[in-house]
């Protein structure tokens, strides 16, 4: 049997969710009682990383900022986000605890199309969202290119299968240096895709490549 925390916060005791077992603890999905469609995960980091992300926010400020930070993502730059929600609460041990709880994502195996479709959509609006980061000198979320931050797949409320960005760990960049380094890691996103995507007639991954290029090259620049 699992191992089960009483967060009077929290409807039920919460328990490894079923449908996301093996986690470390550090990392633990829990679902609240035996209701699977919601995950649940308390926002515990190193202090080292706890600092670069909050600084010295208490936890009530802290659920404030990571929901304007998805919430931008999802409004302003139509970046698919899951459904979501921080929660302030008391744990087991009375210390004043952030969750987060999302809805959990039954993956949907797409079509090809469907794949390539959602691909080059989601690809060309994380370059648009780190052109107008570049453009503005905002602090930018980082680790959000890769493939393995989004399920395709339904949740109770939309049973009409969505991506979905599924990890919401707040890590939090500013700076041209920061900004290049995460532009190499979306760059070889676009790459893989055209290799499994792109044909001689369209070339859209090339053009998107082109701009991530060019900008990478334009704040190299203002760094000398």
């Amino acid at each position: 049997m699992s191992k089960e925390y009483e967060v009077p916060a929290f409807k039920a005791v919460l328990r490894e969710h079923v449908d996301h077992e093996g986690q470390t603890d550090d990392r633990k999905l829990l679902q609240i009682g035996d209701d699977k469609n919601l995950v649940v995960r308390r926002m515990v980091y190193w202090e080292d990383d706890e600092k670069e992300m909050f600084g010295t926010l208490p936890p009530e400020e802290r659920a404030t900022f990571m929901t304007h930070v998805f919430s931008e993502l999802r409004d302003k730059y139509n970046i698919p986000v899951v459904p979501f929600r921080f929660v302030v609460a008391l744990d087991e041990e009375k210390q004043e605890t952030l969750f987060a709880v999302v809805d959990n994502v039954t993956p949907v195996e797409m079509t090809p199309q469907q794949n390539e479709s959602k691909t080059l959509e989601l690809l060309e609006r994380l370059v648009v969202y780190y052109e107008q980061k570049a453009e503005s000198g905002a602090p930018f979320l980082w680790d959000i290119s890769e493939d393995r931050q989004y399920v395709y797949g339904t949740t109770k409320d939309n049973q009409n299968p969505e991506l979905y960005l599924v990890d919401l760990d707040p890590h939090i960049r500013e700076g041209a240096k920061a900004l290049i380094h995460e532009l190499g890691q979306l760059r070889g996103e676009i790459t893989t895709a055209s290799w499994n995507f792109e044909s001689e007639e369209s070339r859209p991954y090339t053009k998107l490549i082109k701009r991530v290029d060019t900008l990478s090259e334009q704040l190299g620049q203002s760094k000398k």
